[in-house]
């Protein structure tokens, strides 16, 4: 975000604030258009409901962004992966952000399962509506 930033130097402060919060509701979006995309052909279910914004497909991208600030801040202030890794600390930051992030995903996925499940055994003949 500093690039974007630095490209707006001249403009005020209040104005480069505004530019990084309309680019953060800008990832956030596609976080939540491609978690819905993922979470609704993903799992490959018997039958197809046309829901598309679920719990879990928001839930996905909202953790994923706080988790990858928080993981941001705790790589660059609290750990020392090139003491530990050398030349291949950034392929084991990198690594394990992707393990995190796959894990959020899978997060939004169980959320959703569940809440189908809660669905199916709170309906009056046992069955959801499908």
């Amino acid at each position: 975000m500093s690039t974007l930033s630095a490209s707006f130097s001249g403009a005020p402060p209040f104005f480069a604030v505004q530019i990084t919060i309309v680019s953060y509701l800008l990832v956030g979006a596609v976080g939540i258009a491609r978690a819905a995309v993922i979470l609704r052909f993903g799992p490959n279910p018997a039958y197809v409901k046309s829901r598309w914004l679920t719990l879990g497909s928001i839930f996905a991208p909202c953790s994923w962004m706080f988790l990858t600030f928080g993981f941001g801040l705790y790589v660059a202030d609290f750990s020392n992966y090139d003491a530990t890794y050398g030349s291949l600390g950034a392929a084991m930051v990198l690594l394990t952000w992707l393990y995190f992030s796959a894990y959020v995903l899978l997060l939004g996925a169980e959320l959703n399962c569940e809440l189908e499940r809660q669905t199916s055994s709170d309906t009056p003949l046992g069955e959801s509506s499908r």
